[in-house]
């Protein structure tokens, strides 16, 4: 079952390198081209410049690599891109990060707060009660309830 499919693969393979190797490349192309375009002058007399060929102009001292160095200039601007992408991306996650650890320690903070105030708030019922004021008074301050001759209402 296996070895079908592995022979099958390797006779594909083997066929495709056969068309790759077969196949001018892009180099030969041009230099085809040229040639052709050369002959037809020739023929025609018309040959005074080689610079242009079929419509691409290259200089003579132009080599063929420069067209590869454009092609290299393209990818370096991309790869510079996609990594200052990269960064400002790592660089909002870790702000991200840091805000969301901010909130927390603030949303920690807000019910801290919020226990203590009903904390306070039960503590002020509990002094404004007029038995506990009394008590606080006695106990605390050493206050005596008058007596009944001592309480003078003026009208």
């Amino acid at each position: 079952m296996f070895g079908g499919k592995s022979k099958y693969r390797s006779r594909r393979k083997q066929a495709m390198t056969a068309r790759r190797a077969s196949a001018p490349t892009w180099r030969q192309q041009i230099a085809a081209h040229r040639a052709n375009t050369m002959a037809e002058r020739a023929d025609d007399g018309d040959v005074e410049d080689d610079e242009d060929v079929g419509g691409l102009e290259l200089e003579p001292s132009q080599p063929l690599g420069q067209l590869s160095t454009s092609r290299f200039m393209i990818i370096s601007g991309l790869t510079a891109f996609v990594v200052l992408c990269l960064l400002g991306f790592v660089s909002l996650a870790i702000r991200q990060n840091s805000l969301g650890r901010d909130v927390s320690k603030l949303m920690t903070e807000r019910t801290r707060l919020a226990q203590r105030n009903r904390e306070l708030l039960i503590a002020l019922d509990r002094l404004t009660v007029f038995e506990d004021l009394e008590r606080v008074a006695r106990d605390s301050l050493g206050l005596v309830s008058p007596s009944k001759g001592q309480i003078e209402i003026v009208e």
